[in-house]
């Protein structure tokens, strides 16, 4: 089966949470992270191997799957 493909927006303290479990999904590929804290996005793409975005219209121009919205203190 192919890997579903998803990027986290938002990668504050709970997105955070939301990278590790995708990277440990069997079936899931983590293709990207998005922050306007771009800092903080890069620091975790070089740690999980993926591509960091500030933008996230940037993200899907680039073709980088599904997104999984994850903003700080707000629950979707």
């Amino acid at each position: 089966m192919e890997k579903v493909k998803v990027g986290v927006v938002g990668v504050g303290h709970m997105g955070g949470y939301h990278v590790v479990a995708y990277t440990e999904l069997l079936d899931a590929e983590l293709v990207g992270v998005a922050d306007v804290r771009v800092e903080q996005a890069e620091a975790l793409a070089e740690t999980y191997g993926t591509a960091a975005f500030e933008e996230l219209q940037r993200a899907i121009r680039q073709g980088r799957g599904g997104q999984h919205l994850c903003p700080d203190g707000v629950a979707l």
